[in-house]
């Protein structure tokens, strides 16, 4: 599968999960051998149950994070490393000098789970000092497992929006390893700032998008939060970036 960089999964919107779909259904016709040890098994499960439960509005999106947070940080580590094949993934993959590059692992399928697969699965690798620039989202929640190496995550509430720029209240500052876990939604943490401090570090991210159908998702929404003005209530006014702008000013700018 070619690897796809973090400027083509910006403009890939919902597309993405039609091809996470598509790969299951090779999975389904035996292209990928069958082989997920049964705590994984439960694992992914869980993942699948709670991603299609906010999908439907079963649960509200902090009910989302708290429940997969916890998941993710009593996954069965090793396994997933094994089952996403990730020392060939991390040894084929070409690591950007500004940016994170991606990877969607294809999974092999669980029997009896309903519907389509309600979430994208995708694996973010970086070099130390490079960074998964900091912007918030719209529509959509993630969760993010350190699976290997070390980052700075750094994570903001998303007060509220003015035409030029994103007013926001630090919540996390963390040095994360791994078996971390983080979530964002609309609702909670809606923004973060990832930047590896090892040699090569790699996130597995679960992505629900689309949670309103009626409403477009905006995967991203860049900021610049070293540049934002306190106000005085514990917030800042961070200008709002393009693309060019925040790869050029964070891509790349150590921790």
């Amino acid at each position: 599968m070619a690897l796809i960089s973090r400027r083509v999964f910006l403009e890939a919107g919902l597309t993405s999960l039609l091809s996470v779909m598509f790969l299951e259904a090779l999975a389904a016709a035996e292209v990928i051998p069958p082989a997920v040890e049964p705590i994984l098994a439960g694992w992914l499960r869980g993942l699948h149950g709670y991603s299609a439960d906010l999908r439907r509005g079963a649960i509200p999106a902090t009910v989302w994070q708290s429940e997969v947070h916890a998941l993710l940080e009593r996954v069965p580590l090793d396994e997933l490393l094994r089952l996403i094949d990730f020392e060939q993934m991390v040894r084929l993959v070409e690591l950007p000098d500004d940016r994170a590059t991606t990877r969607d692992p294809v999974l092999p399928p669980l029997d009896g789970l309903p519907g389509p697969v309600p979430h994208i699965r995708r694996v973010f690798m970086l070099r130390k000092g490079r960074a998964i620039v900091p912007h918030g989202h719209r529509n959509m929640a993630s969760g993010h497992l350190v699976i290997h190496g070390s980052l700075r995550v750094r994570q903001f509430e998303r007060v509220r929006d003015e035409p030029k720029y994103l007013v926001l209240r630090p919540t996390s500052d963390s040095e994360s390893h791994p078996g971390s876990a983080s979530t964002v939604s609309d609702d909670r943490d809606n923004v973060h700032w990832l930047v590896a401090t090892s040699d090569v570090a790699a996130t597995f991210d679960v992505i629900v998008p689309g949670l309103n159908p009626a409403k477009p998702t905006h995967f991203t929404d860049f900021v610049d939060p070293r540049r934002g003005d306190p106000i005085g209530d514990g917030t800042i006014r961070a200008p709002r970036l393009g693309a060019d702008e925040v790869f050029e000013r964070y891509g790349k700018t150590g921790v």
